[in-house]
């Protein structure tokens, strides 16, 4: 799942802007979570950043959305970030 850059929550709309090339770059950029065992014996993840080859990309689906199904979309993205730092302050 990416959502190809273009929005941000926490900062100036001038940072949203997308070229071209930084638009592509975003679409072809994945995270992946790897496991690995800490040294007390317990799991934890991190993750790692995957750019795929987007000469290999044939076609592509644009999915086109109602405007305020994109706010409610993002507003809850946002608001699973927070969550997951713990950061009650923001909310």
């Amino acid at each position: 799942k990416t959502h190809c850059g273009g929005y941000c929550h926490d900062c100036h709309i001038s940072q949203s802007i997308e070229t071209p090339y930084s638009f592509m770059l975003h679409c072809a950029t994945a995270d992946e979570k790897q496991e690995r065992a800490n040294n007390n014996g317990t799991e934890a993840f991190r993750n790692k950043k995957n750019i795929y080859d987007t000469t290999n990309v044939d076609r592509a689906v644009h999915l086109i959305r109602d405007p305020l199904d994109n706010m409610v979309s993002r507003y809850h993205l946002g608001i699973h970030k927070i969550t997951k730092q713990n950061n009650t302050d923001l909310m």
